[in-house]
């Protein structure tokens, strides 16, 4: 992470008091309740990724294939009772929803641009296996993409997760580039696990591969507001703000520190969905010149009741260090 040019940490109550953007506190004070009692808290940054910043699925060739709704069809075979095979206007007219979800690549750096969330909306998959009856034997579900590419997925995890098939985002049709006519989106897992561009839904018995299990979305937090290296104004107050995202497990607090000073709870705005990432937000105001470092760490639910701890090192595997975001920036 980025170290910070001003070598000494500041003290609990200078932190406080820069970060709430009001008077030192007393030494007894309730840091939580400082920062709450700051003012009104709005939120500058759209919850939303706008289509065309959205990024795109991973594919096998460099433009997304060519698809016609007039043509194009969804076969959901194997071991069902009863294969369908669907127009874009037959899906369209089954029981839909529209819910805000977050999207996450795997290896997606703190601050990275690999994670955004829509409004995606879809017919939910199960009401699909239902339709087609599931035989008893089928232990796992492959989708195939008219990419050529395919993803198996454990039945038991397509069954217990809330699996849309996406043919809108944002209130307009699916754009090609992110998957039209039809996209899944499975929850909790990583994106390249969410197919684009599907044409096949095949139940077999095979037994299902074990990377899904190894591939939930592992916690992160970004910080959007002020950017990396950008310029603030000592005496004003800055809008730190950000996102954070653990898959399916909820997000239970950010706490944000200036130059290694004292971790202070951010205010969170409740995601839209379960699905979703969680904004947070802090006013700090800056009186000090020089280099400054902001850090945020996000911190599960579960983490708080003396469960699972988000680790602060970066993991082996992708290079990224999970639940953790450091920008500097210069204070003038």
């Amino acid at each position: 992470m980025p170290a910070s040019s001003v070598p000494d940490p500041l003290s609990r109550r200078a932190f406080l008091h820069l970060l709430a953007g009001m008077a030192a506190p007393h030494p007894d004070a309730d840091p939580m309740l400082d920062v709450a009692a700051s003012g009104a808290i709005t939120f500058d940054t759209p919850i939303l990724t706008p289509n065309e910043r959205f990024f795109r699925p991973p594919m096998r060739t460099s433009i997304p294939p060519p698809l016609d709704r007039r043509t194009w069809t969804l076969y959901v075979g194997g071991l069902v009772e009863r294969p369908l095979e669907l127009t874009y206007d037959a899906l369209r007219a089954m029981p839909s929803i529209g819910q805000a979800r977050t999207l996450v690549r795997q290896g997606n750096r703190p601050g990275g641009e690999q994670i955004g969330t829509a409004i995606w909306q879809g017919c939910p998959l199960i009401d699909l296996l239902a339709e087609a009856g599931i035989r008893a034997e089928a232990r796992s579900v492959r989708f195939d993409s008219a990419d050529g590419g395919s993803i198996s997925l454990p039945l038991e995890l397509v069954r217990a997760r809330e699996v849309l098939l996406a043919y809108g985002m944002n209130g307009a049709v699916l754009p090609p580039a992110h998957g039209f006519p039809v996209r899944a989106l499975v929850p909790g897992l990583y994106d390249h696990l969410s197919p684009a561009w599907l044409v096949r839904i095949v139940l077999s018995a095979e037994e299902p591969p074990a990377e899904a299990a190894r591939l939930a979305v592992r916690p992160s937090v970004h910080i959007l507001t002020p950017r990396l290296r950008s310029q603030v104004s000592s005496g004003e107050v800055v809008a730190v703000q950000g996102v954070a995202f653990a898959g399916e497990r909820p997000i239970g607090a950010v706490r944000i520190s200036i130059d290694g000073g004292d971790r202070v709870p951010a205010v969170m705005r409740p995601p839209d969905s379960p699905h979703a990432w969680t904004q947070w937000y802090v006013r700090w105001r800056p009186e000090l010149p020089g280099g400054c470092t902001i850090t945020a760490r996000a911190i599960e639910t579960a983490e708080m009741a003396g469960g699972w701890a988000a680790p602060l090192h970066p993991d082996s595997r992708s290079g990224q260090t999970d639940a953790v975001h450091s920008i500097v920036v210069e204070v003038e």
